[in-house]
């Protein structure tokens, strides 16, 4: 230990010159130059180490690991004589690693140089490690670049752990309804994203589907099979106010729009008594108690709807109804002839027929093949129209021309017959051109000929100069064929029962 603090003494004194003979040992000299060392005198003479050629050698030697990219570190310091291979091969597997950083300890004593060397390879070694774990290998066997922090932080957002928030299930993001939140509700119907706090013994009073789904419920509950259809999925709400635990069943066969209106009717029965409903909330109503087996409200909403779009040609106005769209999709999914007849003429006659046909369409391949029928329909339509208005009908004979006068005179024949406009061929085609043309009602009605129709038969012809019995002939045809187009309607739609 003596002999060992002389020689840092020296080393720490004359041996940081840089070898120009000061501070020479009795062995000849200090062969120590720049950090290399010379294991052979002046003259190619060698002689035999002793420890002061050891340890000179193990200066040496962390002097040259330095250089080439570090030291392996202060748990090497009892064994410098002799570096093990493995500890070789890790400091080059890491020497791209160490070249990058500054080696500011190559000059000074030498055991500060392991000692520092020391310290700081053992916190690069965790850096290096950690890096390797972050990064991942090169190709080349390096290490990749260390990722900033923002990084890492956008591959977090982009791959969120499989407990995180983001992953939890629908119920997670469910919302009470503002409406239907019972404080002394019994049970918690989810429905999309929004949660229903309602009376079990209400719903399975009204409801079929909801008594089967509670009686299923108990038996999950109890242990025994039920009913094998899953109507529902149940759980338990732990964030039930009062500190009880209320079963969520969650109902994905209708929307919460439509699952509100339906209740808004069962808690307030007398609310449309007087007036029909709006037709967005009578859509809920009969959507959701079709769904859900609601069948005292279904028949009630059946008979509104049928009562909103009525089937019957003398109820046919001038003045459409909305809602025609989403009336044809609801009449097709229940079953409902006389609505979808109605609710598909409502969009024939349209002015924006072909552009925006289907507000809410239930199936595409059911929403083209009813626009194919609906384009047939208005093209029979058309044609029809065009055929009764496009021009005066002169293959009307007036009756009176008919009835042979009496005596023979032909002053008295020629007489009554030219007091209707109809035995005069030009003065026909002048009043029809004026009434039907002139007025726009040819163009105007040939989006909705049966009302177009209707507006023939109304027009004053008696006023014309036409007779009595010439008039009945022509109103007659005309409502005739009114009705025709009506019942052909079933044929064009495929609306005829089976």
């Amino acid at each position: 230990m003596q002999e060992r603090g002389k020689n840092k003494s020296k080393s720490n004194g004359k041996g940081q010159g840089k070898g120009k003979g000061k501070g020479k040992a009795k062995g000849g000299g200090n062969h120590v130059r720049d950090g290399s060392p010379v294991r052979e005198r002046a003259g190619g003479s060698k002689h035999r180490a002793d420890h002061w050629d050891d340890l000179r050698d193990a200066w040496a030697a962390e002097l040259s690991q330095s250089k080439n990219g570090g030291g392996q570190g202060s748990q090497q310091n009892h064994n410098y004589n002799h570096p093990q291979p493995h500890q070789q091969q890790n400091e080059r597997q890491h020497q791209n690693h160490q070249n990058h950083r500054p080696n500011t300890q190559q000059s000074g004593s030498g055991s500060g140089q392991r000692q520092g060397r020391g310290s700081g390879n053992h916190a690069g070694q965790k850096r290096r490690a950690t890096e390797t774990a972050t990064n991942g290998p090169t190709e080349n066997g390096g290490h990749a670049p260390k990722r900033r922090k923002s990084e890492r932080q956008a591959h977090l957002l982009r791959s969120p752990p499989p407990n995180s928030d983001s992953n939890l299930g629908s119920g997670a993001a469910a919302q009470p309804h503002p409406d239907f939140w019972h404080p002394d509700g019994s049970v918690i119907i989810e429905v999309e994203k929004t949660k229903f706090r309602l009376h079990q013994s209400t719903l399975q009073k009204h409801s079929a589907y909801f008594a089967a789904m509670f009686h299923q419920g108990e038996n999950l509950k109890g242990g025994g099979g039920g009913n094998r259809r899953r109507y529902l999925e149940v759980e338990v709400d732990e964030r039930s106010p009062n500190g009880g635990h209320l079963p969520v069943y969650r109902v994905p066969e209708t929307t919460a729009d439509d699952f509100a209106s339906l209740l808004s009717l069962i808690e307030e029965p007398m609310k449309y008594a007087d007036e029909a409903p709006p037709m967005p909330i009578l859509a809920g109503v009969l959507r959701a108690a079709r769904a859900l087996s609601f069948d005292a409200q279904y028949k009630w909403a059946e008979r509104i709807f049928e009562r909103m779009w009525p089937a019957t040609l003398d109820t046919l106005t001038t003045d459409a109804i909305p809602h025609a769209a989403v009336a044809l999709a609801l009449a097709r999914t229940c079953g409902l002839r006389g609505v979808q007849k109605r609710a598909s003429y409502e969009l024939l006659r349209m002015p924006t027929f072909g552009q925006t046909i289907f507000a809410a369409p239930a199936d595409e391949e059911d929403s083209r093949a009813d626009l194919l029928r609906l384009l047939h329909a208005r093209e029979q339509l058309g044609l029809a129209w065009a055929e009764a208005a496009g021009k005066a009908p002169t293959d009307f004979i007036c009756p009176r021309t008919q009835i042979p006068e009496r005596g023979g005179g032909g002053s008295s024949s020629s007489s009554s017959s030219g007091s209707c406009a109809a035995a005069n061929v030009d003065r026909v085609h002048a009043r029809w051109a004026e009434l039907v043309h002139t007025t726009g009602l040819y163009v105007q009605m040939m989006v909705d000929p049966l009302m177009g129709l209707q507006d023939l038969v109304e027009i004053a012809w008696k006023e014309e100069g036409f007779c009595k019995r010439c008039v009945a002939a022509r109103t007659n045809e005309w409502d005739g064929l009114r009705r025709k187009l009506w019942d052909d309607l079933d044929v064009w739609l495929e609306l005829s029962a089976d």
